[in-house]
């Protein structure tokens, strides 16, 4: 049982500070799912960027350069591959074609070896079974709407995949595992985490985001968060 947590605002209505505070509060609270290690990736000066430990989210005091418009984060509870080894730690950077992304992976994949073997993918140290996801994707060649319909629909398990692009796209890919995410008008942002319980939880930390509405993401759909702030749904 793992977490994924994250932050949309591309119109920077959210000052550094404001970002740094509802980050940090966002991972302190999927801590509940998951202590064994923390991590966030994101886009700044049109590089990805990850910064991942195998700690506690509230040892991390994430903090993100003021350009930064998109933040995807875990917090992981280990199943396959030790958390004191940081490669096995989420979010798990990739190329796919000459394009860079980060992936982060909630769940658990019970045929990770078996695509290991079919997809005849390089062997490395990563033991986690979020691993193959990546490899999958950097054979694939590319990251968009399609490669991860058919990346999803190989995956055997449980999961919801969230994948941020060096262009600033952030997919959410919702298999049967829960996905919350809010939408605040007065900031014209989005946060997103595993459970609505979490996002809740860390609201109580940061009131001045106003009144959120639940955007709905249904088992089996894609959600891509592009520049123009435009939902663009898949399934």
């Amino acid at each position: 049982m793992c977490s994924v947590f994250g932050l949309i605002d591309f119109k920077n209505h959210l000052t550094r500070k404001e970002k740094r505070k509802i980050l940090n509060a966002l991972a302190v609270a999927c801590e509940e799912r998951g202590t064994d290690a923390s991590g966030v990736s994101y886009c700044t000066n049109g590089r990805l960027r990850t910064y991942k430990k195998p700690v506690p989210a509230r040892y991390m005091h994430f903090d993100f350069p003021e350009d930064v418009k998109v933040v995807l984060g875990h917090t992981r509870f280990t199943t396959q591959g030790e958390a004191a080894y940081n490669p096995n730690n989420h979010p798990f950077p990739g190329l796919a074609g000459k394009k860079n992304f980060s992936l982060a992976h909630n769940g658990i994949l019970t045929n990770d070896r078996v695509l290991k073997r079919t997809w005849d993918l390089p062997k490395t140290k990563i033991m986690t079974d979020s691993y193959v996801a990546v490899q999958i994707l950097e054979q694939m060649g590319s990251v968009d709407t399609a490669s991860l319909k058919t990346l999803a629909e190989l995956l055997e398990g449980s999961f919801v995949l969230t994948v941020l692009t060096e262009d600033n796209v952030l997919y959410l890919v919702r298999g049967n595992n829960p996905c919350s995410v809010y939408y605040f008008p007065d900031k014209d942002c989005f946060l997103y985490a595993s459970t609505s319980k979490l996002l809740d939880s860390a609201l109580k930390q940061v009131t001045f985001m106003g009144m959120p509405q639940k955007v709905s993401f249904e088992l089996g759909e894609i959600i891509a968060f592009t520049e123009d702030r435009a939902i663009e749904r898949s399934t």
